[in-house]
């Protein structure tokens, strides 16, 4: 019998690094490091296949579809999905997951949760860069050092939301109490990445080798920031 390891997380908290240090340590993310940009300089590491219906499922459930609903609609898909991977040690990352988790959760054997958090503001700024998509989805490291203006009140709005994808997040751990879970913090995986890896590989009782922790570097890139590196500036005298 397999474990399927869940990342949990908003957008810009961390999930991709999260799942390439879990592809690293041995973990079927079912996906390559992915497009290569300056808002994910190694990759997103995630299944695209499943990213398209969680985004899907996120769509339906703000349209007023209930969990159920999606269940009829969806539910064959997920068990094949599941049955395909479940005796391995298998996971996947997606930041639009925790929303539909309800719909997954009754198909996998030996769920784990990864939840991933990140400084809400600095996660917040990151959100207004991303959106950005010519210097985001680029791989022109240089347009890092353009400057760029955000207002007072899209932080505020943006932190907004990542407090109501916390309240979530710590829902799921409620409603699910037996299942095992970690907590990663971003900035942890950026200043050490490798006792990060240690830490999973612990949790999902897979051993952790110098050849883990070489592959564990090669996937993440040390400080890195992608509004950090540039001149991101906050307008706060304007509401």
């Amino acid at each position: 019998m397999g474990k399927a390891v869940i990342v949990l997380g908003d957008a810009r908290s961390g999930t991709s690094i999260t799942s390439g240090i879990l592809q690293a340590i041995g973990v079927d993310m079912n996906g390559n490091s992915g497009r290569k940009c300056n808002g994910n300089p190694n990759g997103a590491f995630e299944d695209r296949t499943v990213l398209h219906k969680t985004v899907a499922w996120k769509q339906e459930l703000d349209k007023g579809a209930t969990i159920e609903q999606l269940r009829a609609k969806y539910g064959d898909w997920v068990k094949k999905w599941v049955q395909a991977r479940k005796n391995s040690l298998w996971g996947w990352k997606s930041a639009q997951t925790h929303y539909s988790i309800d719909l997954v959760m009754p198909y996998l054997e030996q769920p784990h949760f990864v939840l991933v958090y990140r400084n809400p503001f600095h996660q917040a700024i990151s959100l207004q860069v991303g959106n950005d998509r010519e210097i985001s989805h680029s791989t022109d490291a240089s347009l890092l050092s353009r400057e760029r203006r955000v207002s007072a009140a899209n932080t505020l709005h943006y932190m907004k939301v990542i407090s109501t994808g916390h309240k979530i997040l710590e829902s799921i751990l409620e409603r699910y109490p037996q299942v095992p879970f970690m907590i990663v913090a971003k900035e942890d995986i950026a200043d050490d990445p490798c006792t990060i890896a240690e830490s999973l590989c612990a949790f999902l009782q897979v051993p952790c080798t110098d050849i883990t922790k070489k592959r564990v570097n090669e996937v993440v890139i040390k400080k890195y920031s992608s509004w950090k590196k540039g001149g991101v500036k906050v307008d706060w005298g304007k509401r």
